[in-house]
């Protein structure tokens, strides 16, 4: 009679220990989110555009407002703001934000319509990463006293925020032209002590650098290996190396130099080594 029960028990154990592993992870991460599927990119978005006067009232004064919310619309943050006395007439925007300017860049009412540019760390208002998904850019400006049953002008850009680059040229309209949306991610990079990994993209030394860098990185087999420099904007501006190398480590430097060999502008910018295996990118900072 005992091992009978014993034997039961041991079944119920068992039994119990199989839906632990099988929903171990929903125990642990409430709501069906997993670790392998919250992804968090680095990166830096850059985004332009030009407003065009549609004859308001006050015209060619403007003030106006480029914001992110995600893909329900809820506000994540404003980027930029030109308006002081009158924002409440940033009918769009107020309802999206609240009139929350924390983080952005701010200033007065415009004289003329200008090309404005951007950009965006991924953060919201708060300095918290936001999770890589879909995103809006939202532009309003307005020449009048608008209202919500007459607001002016506004638009919106989507983008994905995540590991893979977007380069966006939106059409124009009549009120906003010159649009161009950039999203340059920083790809996650192995441990640089796993010796084990396919290739290993080590942060230059140093950084930030005036004059020049060093780049090191290793290679756990043969490969054909590029080794490039982007800007901010996604864009190539210096090409260090393309050819078939051998295993283990190299080492490269850039000296600050466009391909041009004019020197680059101090800033942020993206190491991105590729090989036949997969791509590894860091962010560099280049100084005054």
């Amino acid at each position: 009679m005992n091992m009978r029960y014993l034997a039961l028990v041991l079944t119920l154990v068992l039994v119990l220990l199989s839906i632990c592993l099988i929903y171990s992870r929903q125990i642990l991460l409430p709501q069906g989110l997993y670790v392998n599927e919250i992804r968090n990119t680095d990166g830096t978005l850059t985004f332009t555009v030009r407003t065009v006067s549609y004859n308001g009232s006050y015209h060619p004064q403007n003030i106006g407002a480029i914001w992110i919310t995600n893909s329900t619309n809820q506000f994540v943050k404003t980027i930029k703001i030109w308006a002081s006395e009158r924002r409440s007439h940033l009918v769009k925007w107020v309802q999206s934000s609240g009139n929350n300017t924390t983080g952005a860049i701010t200033g007065a009412t415009l004289n003329s319509h200008q090309l404005h540019s951007v950009t965006w760390n991924g953060n919201n208002y708060q300095n918290s990463v936001m999770a890589d998904g879909n995103y809006n850019v939202n532009v309003e400006f307005t020449e009048s006293a608008s209202t919500t049953s007459n607001p002016g002008k506004y638009k919106t850009i989507s983008f994905t925020k995540g590991s893979a680059p977007v380069d966006n040229v939106p059409a124009s309209d009549a009120y906003f032209t010159n649009l161009h949306l950039v999203w340059a991610p920083v790809v996650a990079n192995e441990d640089e002590n796993n010796i084990s990994a396919p290739q290993i993209l080590k942060q230059n030394y140093p950084n930030p650098f005036r004059a020049s860098t060093s780049i090191s990185y290793y290679l756990k087999q043969n490969s054909h290996v590029t080794l490039d420099i982007y800007n901010a904007k996604g864009q190539l501006v210096s090409h260090l190396i393309n050819k078939a190398q051998s295993n283990g480590w190299h080492e490269l430097r850039w000296n600050g130099k466009l391909e041009s060999g004019l020197s680059a502008a101090p800033g942020k910018y993206i190491c991105r080594l590729t090989t036949d295996n997969k791509t590894l990118s860091r962010v560099m900072t280049l100084s005054d």
